[in-house]
């Protein structure tokens, strides 16, 4: 098993940017793209290791529990600060109208999905 919380910095052949690579709690490895500038991708790299120890050690931010909430509950919360505003009907039903039209294009329940869709997840021995 991988240890939680490592995690490298490399830059493929042919490519012009670094890429960098962790271990999470669970022990599966992501990858993730970076940029040309390694300290940059350094910096990415170890905001996912303190990220993985604070998992590690039982602390979760609350933003992450508001991610994985359904996005109707986002979309519903947004109406109704709209209305709180007193806006018109009509501009309420469309906005609803054109979120909903988005979401169900892009197939997605949460906003949590959408970020764990960008990682890729490799599941090398």
């Amino acid at each position: 098993m991988r240890k939680p919380g490592t995690g490298t910095v490399f830059k493929r052949k042919g490519r012009s940017y670094f890429s960098y690579r962790w271990v999470d709690a669970q022990g599966q490895r992501h990858e993730r793209g970076g940029y040309a500038d390694k300290r940059v991708t350094q910096a990415l790299l170890q905001k996912e290791i303190v990220r993985v120890a604070r998992e590690v050690a039982g602390w979760r931010m609350p933003c992450e529990d508001e991610l994985r909430l359904p996005i109707k509950v986002h979309t519903n919360a947004f109406v109704e600060h709209l209305t709180a505003r007193e806006l018109s009907g009509k501009y309420i039903r469309m906005m609803r109208f054109r979120i909903d039209s988005l979401l169900s294009a892009m197939h997605v329940e949460s906003f949590g999905e959408q970020s764990e869709k960008r990682a890729t997840t490799t599941s090398a021995p």
